[in-house]
């Protein structure tokens, strides 16, 4: 068996960025641009390491996009990931699923994980998943496998991919990112741009317009001291194991201790009083013994 040991992404994930409490529930909390843009910018490197070694992610989507309390973004759940030049198999979750991939799997490359991060940006821009807005019929693939006339969709998603980013927010607050959306989300693969062409877009856009980013990102797990000194006040409240059921004993409380060492100096002496009482045992044949 094989565990992986990975850091903790204490902030949550993109999801928690506009939805707090981690439950798409709207309205989402509204993104300024340049916050899109930093936590955006750090994908895409990561995607760029990671298409530059040969290898796809395959399943990019906001809840696999966690990030720490210092702002730091991490890439997770690799485990769809593939290396080029392999069998594709199973990978990908259908709303983030590019065209060609819809109409064959074994058309993966590092561009299907450029689709999925700019409709990852929609979501960071609207709250809502890029399928929702698409007909009932496409609308289908969310509650389940993909339709069996899979050119009737491919045709809905190439036609509709390119313009999907009229979706995001009417306003001026989007203007640079619609324009790379609008790129990222290309139906042609080869003309979709990488990870490296978005990012020089990013760089190019910070020298025009430089800003100044703070990121101050809430943890999203509970605090664990805060839980340690709860249980201390309460030592005599039992521990829910929430993994198997069992009910497990509290920490041991400073009296408990001194107990326990009073019964053992109890219990060792009582052992030397039975060793002595041994010594003055009298052995007949048979190796009977005798108390005196």
């Amino acid at each position: 068996m094989v565990e992986l040991l990975l850091e903790c992404a204490s902030g949550g994930t993109w999801v928690h960025l506009i939805y707090p409490s981690g439950v798409v529930s709207p309205p989402p909390v509204s993104l300024q641009e340049e916050v899109i843009f930093y936590y955006l910018k750090q994908v895409l490197e990561g995607l760029h390491h990671l298409h530059s070694h040969g290898w796809w992610h395959r399943d990019i989507k906001p809840s696999n996009i966690g990030i720490t309390t210092d702002g730091i973004v991490k890439i997770l759940d690799y485990g769809g990931a593939m290396r080029r030049g392999l069998n594709p198999g199973q990978g990908m979750t259908v709303n983030y699923l590019p065209p060609e991939v819809c109409a064959d799997k074994q058309n993966c490359s590092e561009k299907m994980d450029i689709w999925a991060l700019a409709c990852s940006v929609i979501f960071l821009t609207t709250g809502v998943e890029v399928y929702t807005y698409l007909p009932e019929r496409i609308r289908a693939v969310t509650n389940g496998p993909l339709p069996t006339d899979q050119k009737n969709l491919v045709k809905h998603i190439a036609a509709y991919g390119i313009h999907v980013v009229e979706f995001m927010p009417k306003d001026d607050r989007y203007t640079w990112l619609k324009n790379l959306v609008k790129l990222m989300l290309n139906p042609v693969p080869h003309d979709r741009w990488s990870a490296l062409a978005c990012l020089d877009y990013i760089n190019r856009k910070e020298k025009l317009t430089p800003t100044t980013v703070t990121v101050s990102v809430p943890s999203v797990l509970p605090d664990i001291q805060q839980l340690l000194q709860d249980q201390t006040e309460k030592p005599d409240a039992q521990c829910k194991d929430t993994t198997s059921g069992y009910q497990t004993q509290p920490p041991r409380r400073e009296g408990d201790l001194r107990e326990i060492e009073t019964r053992e100096r109890n219990r060792e002496e009582q052992n030397r009083e039975e060793e002595e009482l041994g010594s003055q045992k009298e052995f007949y044949p048979g190796h009977i013994p005798i108390d005196m």
